[in-house]
């Protein structure tokens, strides 16, 4: 987590990249999670960037305020984690990219 502070505002910026077993997995994560709006007022205090980059995917969140990141962070990563279990479990097998 970073803090980009300036003239008197405050920036809070949340970065995670997620590596997985191919694009197609980073991207089914992707488009999950690019539904979930995050909980309740604080969508309006927090901007959600969401891509991918093969097989990684990325997410940057930023906020004004530290708490409300610290919630989206958590929801995001809950949310994550469901993805990546269903991943695991539905996907049909497949070999990895470069491989």
């Amino acid at each position: 987590m970073g803090d980009d502070s300036t003239a008197g505002d405050r920036n809070f910026t949340a970065s995670v990249h997620v590596p997985f077993r191919s694009a197609r997995e980073a991207s089914i994560a992707c488009n999950s999670l690019s539904v979930d709006r995050g909980p309740g007022p604080e969508r309006e205090r927090v901007t959600k960037t969401l891509s991918t980059s093969g097989k990684v995917l990325h997410v940057e969140l930023r906020s004004t305020e530290a708490k409300q990141l610290r919630t989206s962070c958590n929801s995001i990563l809950d949310h994550l984690l469901l993805v990546t279990r269903t991943i695991e479990q539905f996907a049909p097998p497949t070999v990895p990219d470069g491989e």
